[in-house]
């Protein structure tokens, strides 16, 4: 019961409104110390090869991995991805009123002029007959403002999400960024990142003011194992966005390569066999859209490569932060009992708390807007 009672006051120094950005996930990672620390130690003592009744340390690991990302979505809600998804559906929206719109424009250049109101057209309500140039003149006009408001919906999302992003999370965006991050196949991500960075920078700066002061070996030890679960969350993270980038976005970026360049050399070789004048012009013409393509599909890449090799890194730092937070983890366990021990062990951890906090890229809304078709192929 003391020990409950003290676990309480612990969290209590912790979870407070000028806390309020990390006090969910310190909640979490109290109540979920000893599973995240009881898989490490079973994780450890696994064996590499298990048996027909043993469990490897896949799956372990897969259980550690379950609750870093629970945590993970304490701090990273689903602000950014709500608006990203009302986006979407604008952007849908949008894309069936534009071929509506083409559809009723090659309609009307074969419609003739209303000769009266037949009955069913009266019955229904018609002003002029079906399929007249008037009742297709109509259907564009309301078409327009369909796509009139659709446009309005779209920077209201936009607007949306600078607000929420300001409100929330105390993010600020311009509205060109904004536009730049929904439009990004890799937004969701960004945004991620510096929401889990920011929450562990602040949860990490006030255990260490909690950690400077004289507090009983209990309340040390729950400390420094959040502290230590924090390097973990981090690691976690930056696995889960390296993935996506090595077997998502990356390999779909190839094959949507392999593809053009099947059809630009088609394209060519059709070209090079036309005998009318006329025919090697949309030849040629087309020839030049798949190279554009192309080029567009290379600077996606090259952006987004970028991007994975910075993630990359971070997370080779990150791995190594983590290794020295399993074994602090593992060295509060064995000492559990030793009150001086754990204040040794605990009292130099200040080395293990350094975050480099990654800032938003500058995003290039011209680049991203250039890149938009490719961005909702690969979100698909």
């Amino acid at each position: 019961m003391f020990k409950a009672l003290l676990g309480a006051a612990a969290l209590a120094v912790l979870v407070q409104p000028a806390f309020a950005d990390g006090s969910d996930l310190v909640e979490f990672l109290s109540q979920e110390l000893d599973d995240i620390r009881r898989g490490i130690e079973a994780r450890e003592a696994a064996p590499e090869s298990p048996g027909v009744f043993e469990r490897g340390k896949d799956g372990f690991e897969a259980d550690i991995d379950r609750l870093l990302d629970e945590g993970l979505d304490i701090v990273a809600p689903e602000t950014f991805r709500t608006w990203a998804r009302r986006l979407d559906r604008i952007d849908g929206a949008t894309a069936e009123a534009e071929t509506r719109q083409a559809d009723l424009m090659l309609e009307r250049t074969d419609a003739r002029t209303s000769q009266g109101v037949g009955m069913v057209d009266r019955l229904l309500g018609r002003e002029h007959a079906a399929g007249s140039a008037e009742d297709i003149d109509r259907k564009l006009a309301e078409t327009a403002t369909a796509l009139d408001q659709l446009k309005a919906d779209r920077e209201a999302v936009v607007a949306g999400l600078v607000a929420d992003m300001d409100r929330l999370h105390g993010i600020t965006l311009t509205p060109n960024e904004a536009r730049a991050l929904l439009y990004s196949v890799n937004g969701a991500l960004l945004v991620d990142a510096t929401l889990v960075m920011r929450a562990l920078e602040g949860i990490e700066r006030k255990l260490a003011e909690v950690m400077g002061q004289q507090i009983g070996p209990d309340a040390r030890r729950t400390y420094a194992g959040i502290a230590s679960v924090t390097r973990l969350l981090q690691a976690r993270m930056l696995e889960r966005h390296l993935a996506a980038y090595d077997k998502d976005w990356l390999p779909e970026l190839q094959a949507m390569r392999t593809e053009t360049e099947a059809l630009l050399a088609q394209t060519r070789e059709n070209a090079s066999t036309a005998s009318q004048e006329g025919v090697r012009a949309t030849y040629a013409a087309n020839m030049m859209v798949q190279e554009q393509i192309l080029h567009v599909i290379d600077r996606y890449e090259a952006m987004l490569e970028r991007q994975r090799d910075a993630t990359r890194d971070a997370l080779g730092l990150a791995e190594e932060r983590a290794g020295a937070a399993v074994n602090t983890l593992l060295t509060l366990e064995t000492a559990a009992n030793l009150a001086t021990v754990i204040s040794d062990a605990t009292a130099g951890y200040e080395a293990l708390m350094e975050i480099d906090l990654p800032e938003l890229e500058t995003l290039d809304l011209e680049e991203f807007e250039q890149m938009l078709d490719i961005s909702r192929r690969l979100g698909s």
